[in-house]
């Protein structure tokens, strides 16, 4: 699947807007993956470096462009201050 527009993944729900991440969301991936409180049950998978979080933009972006589906950004749908993430991946 060739690369769709970020704004045909746009969605919203009665409380939520996720959305596809952008480079811009880098600073929320880094915030809620190197919170001991995101990995309190497999802390050796929170992220040590932003540069990690950088990484995990680039493989979901690589994922939306491949295969049209991946994570997204969850809003409230009256705030651009990111509560999460969620998605799907692709697997073999």
């Amino acid at each position: 699947m060739g690369d769709r527009s970020l704004a045909s993944e746009d969605l919203l729900t009665a409380r939520l807007s996720p959305r596809r991440p952008t480079q811009a969301d880098s600073e929320a991936i880094f915030a809620i993956h190197s919170d001991p409180a995101t990995y309190r049950h497999t802390p050796s998978d929170a992220l040590a470096s932003f540069e990690e979080a950088g990484e995990f933009y680039q493989r979901w972006n690589n994922q939306w462009q491949r295969y049209g589906i991946g994570y997204w950004v969850v809003r409230r749908d009256d705030s651009a201050l990111q509560l999460g993430f969620c998605g799907a991946s692709p697997w073999n």
